[in-house]
């Protein structure tokens, strides 16, 4: 279920000030990164901003469930809970600012769930999709870059190759011709496939 899913399903819409912004972190066991929530499947309110003054409005009592609040003390103590990803600082001396505080046990497993350059590559050469489930959404961006990356060099080596066809089918119509053209090419495969009226996509791919 996605976060819309589970705001349609569990919650009232006239809980929204429409003139304001909310912020949710959505939790449900398909989404799992590092940190297990079991069974839960659930909206949590991280802040309400006034879309047009940008003041932060006080999410208590907004109708919504919220992330566990701490207090300077124990965030100070260095004190690592099990199962958890850390915390969220908000400052409170009139800077609009947060900062991510992971804990040490997560970022380690974290590290674990990124997908390589090589998987990705690899994937992309088979023409398959690559697997983002267990991706966190941090790697996203990157994953996306390696793809358009690769996308953007598959396109330029088509159009090569296209001209290269283009350029022996110019110099001569005889057939045979054009076979021996071909086969002095090193990329005689694509082009016998392009000269034949086949699909090459797969072979474009494999030049990576």
């Amino acid at each position: 279920m996605k976060a819309k899913q589970i705001f349609t399903a569990k919650y009232n819409h006239d809980l929204v000030n429409k003139e304001c912004t909310y912020c949710f972190e959505v939790i449900y066991p398909e989404n799992k990164i590092v940190v297990d929530y079991k069974d839960t499947e659930d909206l949590f309110l991280i802040s309400i901003t006034h879309t047009t003054t940008g003041k932060e409005i006080n999410i208590d009592g907004a109708g919504f469930k919220t992330v566990n609040k701490v207090d300077k003390k124990q965030f100070l103590s260095g004190n690592e809970e099990a199962n958890m990803e850390g915390y969220v600082v908000k400052f409170m001396n009139g800077i609009k600012l947060r900062v991510k505080y992971k804990f040490n046990a997560y970022v380690e497993q974290h590290k674990g769930k990124k997908v390589s350059i090589e998987t990705i590559k690899r994937n992309m050469r088979r023409m398959e999709s690559v697997n983002l489930t267990n991706i966190p959404d941090e790697c996203y961006d990157e994953v996306k870059n390696i793809q358009i990356e690769m996308e953007n060099e598959v396109e330029c080596k088509r159009k090569k190759i296209e001209n290269e066809y283009q350029s022996i089918m110019k110099k001569s119509n005889n057939e045979r011709d054009v076979i021996e053209a071909i086969k002095q090419s090193k990329f005689r495969s694509i082009l016998f496939a392009i000269h034949g009226n086949k699909p090459y996509e797969m072979l474009l791919w494999k030049l990576l």
